[in-house]
């Protein structure tokens, strides 16, 4: 355990081994991501034990020490998907005060505790209830959209992804349009969205986009067209 935890780095932090940090965690596994989960339920503590398939920590996610035991100082992103909203508060809190700049997500239960956490210091929160609910809808709506989501997000029956990559400054992607990088034909991939930094998500760029430093780029193929796009565009910048 100790020297699986020394290992760690830029992994992933889980702190609550409940529905949500189970299905995290599993997914995680499946996409081989060096993760640690953090709990102090006895049971779920014995439960994940008796699988020896996770690395874990037994002890309060709220407490510094535990914190820093799991790497957080190292970390690539921490979830906080512990049982109430005034203990994922006060994580948050506390992880803000360790590492003022790594990523949080929260898991909210009251909608009116989503602006705190929010305030607090958590980048995103995902609220359980309105995504169960806003897929229900989208089922009964658009079925077939629900569908293909699914088939992106499972990805063992299919070998369909969607990856993101932020543009770096040594990028053979900057002050290059879309048109012009042949990203489609090279890769057999396509840029379903970019993000700027501080702005909007852009749906479907047009073809005379083009990517600067910093952009997210949201890209969608299958494993070989991914792996062919991270190698022409990613690895190829000396």
């Amino acid at each position: 355990m100790e020297k699986g935890l020394k290992n760690l780095n830029g992994h992933y932090i889980i702190c609550g081994y409940g529905r949500m940090g189970k299905i995290v965690s599993e997914r995680l596994y499946e996409e081989n991501l060096p993760f640690v989960i953090i709990e102090n339920n006895p049971t779920k503590i014995e439960e994940l034990r008796n699988e020896r398939k996770y690395l874990f920590i037994p002890g309060d996610t709220t407490q510094e020490e535990i914190l820093l035991q799991a790497g957080v100082k190292k970390a690539k992103a921490l979830a906080a998907l512990l049982p109430s909203d005034a203990d994922n508060l006060y994580l948050v809190l506390t992880v803000r005060l360790i590492c003022p700049s790594l990523f949080v997500l929260s898991k909210v239960v009251d909608e009116e505790a989503e602006k705190k956490i929010l305030q607090i210091g958590a980048n995103k929160v995902v609220s359980s209830y309105k995504l169960s609910g806003l897929k229900i809808a989208q089922g009964l709506i658009r079925p077939t959209v629900v569908d293909f989501l699914d088939l992106i997000i499972r990805r063992k029956e299919l070998s369909l992804y969607m990856e993101e990559y932020t543009v770096i400054k040594e990028s053979p992607l900057i002050d290059k349009t879309i048109s012009e990088l042949n990203i489609r034909q090279r890769a057999n991939v396509i840029v379903v969205a970019v993000k700027k930094p501080g702005k909007d998500i852009i749906f479907n760029p047009p073809s005379n986009f083009t990517i600067e430093t910093g952009d997210t780029l949201l890209v969608l193929g299958d494993k070989q067209g991914i792996k062919q796009f991270e190698n022409i565009f990613l690895h190829s910048a000396a």
